[in-house]
């Protein structure tokens, strides 16, 4: 079977391959992304987090996501959810308060994520 074929890195502007177990980038950017992102602890996902959305998942079951690439996706019976989202980041005053969660399957948060990451 042949090797698949390395894509650019997700980096804008840099000009290297993605490394392989760099999860989208290349060797020097997924270096420099270990070395510098925050744990989850840090990050504010700790054991109470955890339980928090344990709970929140055992009563919504079901990926709440309902735009259109989550209709095309779930092909309109949705996703078990897997993980709980923040409307509202923690760097943006965000809270855990169920009003600001949203209770997704793991290919609709990561998309999600992306798109807030990148600006969109």
């Amino acid at each position: 079977m042949p090797d698949k074929l390395l894509q650019s890195c997700s980096v804008p502007t840099c000009p290297n391959r993605a490394a392989p177990g760099g999860r989208g980038r290349c060797a020097e950017h997924a270096k420099r992304y270990r070395k510098e992102r925050l744990s989850s602890k840090e990050r504010g996902f700790d054991a109470r987090w955890r339980e928090i959305s344990k709970e929140y998942l055992a009563y919504h079951p079901k990926c709440q996501a309902t735009d259109e690439a989550a209709v095309r996706d779930h092909a309109g019976f949705g996703d078990v959810s897997t993980e709980t989202h923040h409307l509202v980041d923690y760097n943006a005053g965000g809270t855990d308060d169920w009003s600001n969660l949203q209770a997704l399957c793991k290919r609709c948060h990561s998309r999600i994520t992306m798109h807030r990451v990148q600006g969109r």
